[in-house]
C-alpha cells in the first residue's frame, strides 16, 4: 500500500498532463457507424484546459503503439485473436502480463555451434512449456502428452538455458506484425528453436547433456529429466499451476 501511495504522490507532484486522447463510438445520429470508432487528440495547456481537437490518423495510432512498445511495454498487452488449443494461461494486465503455452513431445530441428560437437539434425524432445513475461522467455519440460494444472515441471534439457531463463543471443525470426496469440507464440518459439545452441547454462539432465541429446536422435529418455522444486528441501515439486499464479 505504501508503494502505491508513493507512486501516486510522485504523479501528483512531478507529472503534468500535456495531451488527451478521446475515443468516440458511433451513436444514434449515425446508426450505420455504430460499430465505428473515432479518436481525436487535444492539447492541454498550463491551466489544465483542453484545446482544439484534431483527428488521430491510423498512422499516428500505429506510431504511438510502436513507441510504447519500444519503451518496454510488454507485447502481450497488444495480443488478440482466437485462443489456440495449446495456450494454457494468459494475462494481459500491464503489471502482470504473461503467456504460458505448451508444445507436445516430438521431433525438433536443432542447430549447434561446432564446439558442442553435435550435428544439426532432427531430435526427439519431451513436452515443452513456454512462459513469456516482459519480453523474457522461460522454458520448462514436462512428461506425458498434454499437461494439466497438476503436471510436474522439469528442467528443460537444452543448451542456452540457465535454470528456466532462455538466452536467445542474436537469434532472429520473421518480423512480428499481426500480434495474434498464435503469431506471438510462433514468433518466440522460432527465436528459440532457430538459434544455434552453443553453451550449457546449468546441467539440466542427470547425464551429460551432449550424450543425452545425441541419443535423442532415436528417442528422448524422460528418465534423464531433473525436477524443479518449490522449496530448498526438495519436498514440494513445482507444478504447472504454480507458474500460472
Amino acid at each position: 500500500m505504501s508503494n502505491t501511495r508513493y507512486i501516486i504522490d510522485k504523479q501528483e507532484s512531478e507529472l503534468t498532463p500535456a495531451l488527451a486522447l478521446i475515443v468516440y463510438r458511433g451513436n444514434a445520429h449515425y446508426p450505420s457507424d455504430s460499430d465505428e470508432i473515432y479518436i481525436e487528440m487535444r492539447d492541454i495547456n498550463e491551466k489544465g484546459k483542453m484545446g482544439a481537437a484534431a483527428p488521430l490518423s491510423r498512422e499516428c495510432i500505429s506510431d504511438l503503439i510502436t513507441s510504447l512498445k519500444d519503451e518496454g511495454e510488454f507485447s502481450v498487452n497488444y495480443t488478440y485473436g482466437k485462443i489456440p488449443e495449446n495456450l494454457l494461461y494468459f494475462d494481459t494486465n500491464p503489471a502482470t502480463a504473461k503467456l504460458i503455452w505448451y508444445d507436445k513431445p516430438g521431433l525438433k530441428n536443432m542447430y549447434f555451434t561446432e564446439n558442442i560437437g553435435i550435428e544439426d539434425s532432427l531430435y526427439y524432445m519431451p513436452g515443452v512449456i513456454y512462459q513469456l513475461t516482459q519480453e523474457k522467455l522461460d522454458i520448462y519440460a514436462y512428461k506425458g502428452k498434454t499437461p494439466k494444472m497438476h503436471t510436474r515441471l522439469y528442467k528443460a534439457p537444452f543448451f542456452n538455458v540457465t535454470g528456466t531463463s532462455v538466452c536467445l543471443g542474436n537469434s532472429k525470426a520473421a518480423e512480428l506484425t499481426d500480434r495474434t496469440f498464435s503469431n506471438v507464440m510462433e514468433y518466440w518459439e522460432s527465436l528459440f528453436w532457430n538459434s544455434r545452441f552453443s553453451s550449457v547454462g546449468s546441467q539440466p539432465t542427470k547425464s551429460n547433456l551432449v550424450v543425452v541429446t545425441k541419443k535423442a536422435k532415436t528417442k528422448f529418455d524422460t528418465r534423464e529429466l531433473l525436477p524443479f522444486y518449490k522449496d530448498h528441501n526438495k519436498k514440494q515439486p513445482l507444478l504447472l499451476k504454480d507458474i500460472c499464479l
